[in-house]
């Protein structure tokens, strides 16, 4: 039944909005559609024979999309038990603070400033990053979301770019920042939810990142931790590229199957 729904769904969306335009008339907000014209109307739709291969279709395709959906799970949660894991296994050498290993700052702007064809980067609080025209830093950094719904969500970049006046901007790193971004990401979350500050819009402090204690690794440990870790990261990415390119397949054919 549930395909059968979207079947119909999509069979509406393209021929329904095509039979209104040839009865609809004026112009602007001054359009209205003849309601007897368009009763009036003939349309087409598939044999049932046909309706049950395209039903089929749907069933397949939407299988196919929740399976590649399991597999970036399976992936995600994978990477997260092995960066716990590394931290339990290093544990004992929480040694130094954030603050110790690198310096940290604010952007100045506030998240209006984007440009749609900037040609830096722009990072805001958001998962996303945007542009801007003007760059503000050009470093290698950690870019912390500092409030709002994504707070806590970290960024890597190495280049020019501009951030927002609530984006924690950590630079000049004394270790490896991707080994600084493990430690970031393993136990950042938890540090948040003890020390957040709530309200309209909640929002960590500088203490929050600075104080937090780290691990460190030794150069054979890194290199390994971090190659194990990129792998996996580039493997999820790849895996949601197939997603959406069978998102976009099964939109096309669905668009086409109704001509």
């Amino acid at each position: 039944m549930e395909y059968a729904v979207q079947l119909i769904q999509y069979y509406l969306r393209k021929n329904f909005i095509n039979s209104l335009r040839l009865v609809t008339y004026g112009i602007r907000d001054g359009r209205s559609i003849a309601v007897d014209e368009w009763l009036d109307e003939y349309t087409s739709y598939p044999s049932k024979s046909e309706q049950l291969k395209i039903i089929r279709f749907l069933k397949m395709i939407n299988e196919r999309i929740d399976t590649q959906i399991k597999i970036i799970i399976e992936y995600e949660s994978y990477l997260n038990k092995f960066k716990e894991q590394v931290l339990i296994s290093f544990s004992n050498n929480l040694t130094l603070t954030i603050g110790d290993v690198c310096s940290i700052s604010t952007g100045k702007l506030d998240a209006n400033a984007m440009k749609e064809n900037g040609k830096y980067r722009f990072y805001t609080c958001a998962e996303n990053y945007y542009f801007i025209d003007e760059y503000a830093f050009d470093t290698e950094a950690l870019l912390i979301s500092g409030n709002g719904a994504n707070v806590g969500y970290i960024h890597y970049y190495k280049g020019k770019f501009n951030a927002y006046q609530r984006t924690y901007v950590l630079s000049d790193f004394k270790v490896n920042p991707l080994i600084l971004k493990l430690n970031l990401n393993v136990s950042l979350k938890e540090r948040i939810e003890e020390q957040k500050n709530t309200g309209n819009t909640p929002y960590i402090k500088l203490d929050t990142i600075s104080k937090m204690k780290i691990f460190l690794l030794n150069k054979d440990d890194e290199y390994k931790i971090i190659k194990t870790i990129n792998l996996i990261e580039q493997k999820i990415e790849n895996e949601k590229k197939i997603l959406e390119l069978l998102k976009k397949q099964k939109s096309f054919l669905l668009d086409n199957l109704f001509i």
